[in-house]
């Protein structure tokens, strides 16, 4: 559906992209994700064709969209700001490009008020001025802005950077569900990792112009492809010295004892000093921090002489262990990440 050749994008001497492939399915909710200045809103404005590349070629559909202008390339795009013009009602905004299209006034209005119903927005707040919207509000009309053109693609560029924390773990959801009833083909770019992970079929993490890895949410998390992508999502554990050894020694073929492994924080058990499957690396360590979220609990504990992350599921009843108190850890091998450049002496 959505095809990126080769892509090179440069702004005077700094290369923005240097050499952007990746092709995206028909009706896939795609995510673009990673630190501010990856290169990622550049992907985007150039799909939508706000920017020309210096090499390459874009495809949608198999056709050749490089050169064309915005509005011919069947795009729809949410932006982080939304850009509603704020002197104008909710149903005007919705229906500003079938107007711009010469659209007939009654087709308009027909189509703005099937998509407001869509995208849960009442007749009475259409006929209001979006500066007397919320936020999630004024997200769902520009939403309904995008799609009421009916486009084949929808482009969303952080569209949920501006609301609160409540609001945007709601709208995540109810914009994953508008993308699978309308089965647009959506390209989604943000830096939040759990909106990556929770709405993508597919996630990229890019780091300076280059995808590191693009893959399904599971794959990129639990079998990241470069120590980049390793340490840029989830909370992870490097680990070195005496632990890196003894996993190294009973853990798979492959593993190198004298260059640092990682594991998810998630991934290590922690329990009272004593026995261990056999099929897991032990070590004991002595607690030197224990902090409550809520529905973790995390913990910092001083072993084989290095500190070692552990977050636990909160459970009634659970076992909490205490400040210096002494603890067992456990790591299955089979969780253990290692990337072939890294030594011992390199940072993460």
């Amino acid at each position: 559906m959505i095809e990126f050749q080769d892509i090179q994008v440069c702004f005077g001497d700094f290369e923005a992209l240097p050499a952007f492939s990746l092709a995206i399915e028909n009706g896939e909710f795609f995510t673009l994700l990673g630190p501010s200045g990856c290169g990622k809103s550049t992907a985007l404005r150039t799909l939508a064709g706000f920017i020309q590349p210096s090499r390459g070629k874009v495809f949608v559909g198999g056709r050749d969209v490089t050169g064309l202008p915005s509005d011919k390339r069947g795009v729809g795009m949410v932006f982080q700001n939304y850009a509603l013009f704020p002197s104008m009602s909710v149903a005007d905004n919705i229906g500003f490009g079938l107007s711009v299209a010469k659209r007939p006034k009654a087709e308009i209005r027909e189509r703005v008020a099937e998509i407001a119903q869509e995208v849960d927005l009442s007749e009475k707040q259409l006929g209001k001025s979006v500066a007397d919207l919320s936020g999630g509000q004024q997200q769902r009309v520009a939403i309904a802005r995008a799609l009421v053109l009916r486009p084949k693609i929808l482009l969303l560029d952080e569209p949920l950077s501006n609301l609160d924390a409540q609001l945007r773990s709601q709208l995540r959801g109810q914009l994953k569900d508008l993308q699978q009833q309308f089965g647009i083909t959506t390209l989604y770019v943000t830096h939040d990792q759990d909106e990556a992970m929770s709405m993508s079929d597919r996630v990229a993490v890019l780091n300076h112009g280059h995808i590191e890895h693009a893959g399904t949410p599971r794959e990129v998390y639990e079998r990241s492809g470069t120590e980049f992508v390793c340490t840029f999502i989830g909370s992870v554990n490097r680990m070195t010295g005496g632990l890196a050894e003894a996993i190294s020694r009973q853990g798979p073929d492959g593993l190198r004892g004298n260059a640092p492994m990682f594991v998810r924080t998630e991934r290590v058990d922690i329990a009272p000093p004593g026995g261990t499957d056999d099929t897991r690396v032990a070590v004991d360590g002595v607690v030197a921090s224990n902090v409550y979220y809520g529905s973790t609990q995390s913990y910092l504990v001083d072993a084989a002489g290095q500190s070692v992350r552990v977050h636990v599921p909160t459970s009634r009843g659970q076992r909490e262990f205490e400040i210096g108190e002494t603890v067992h850890l456990s790591i299955d091998p089979r969780d253990v990440m290692q990337y072939p450049h890294a030594e011992a002496g390199e940072a993460a």
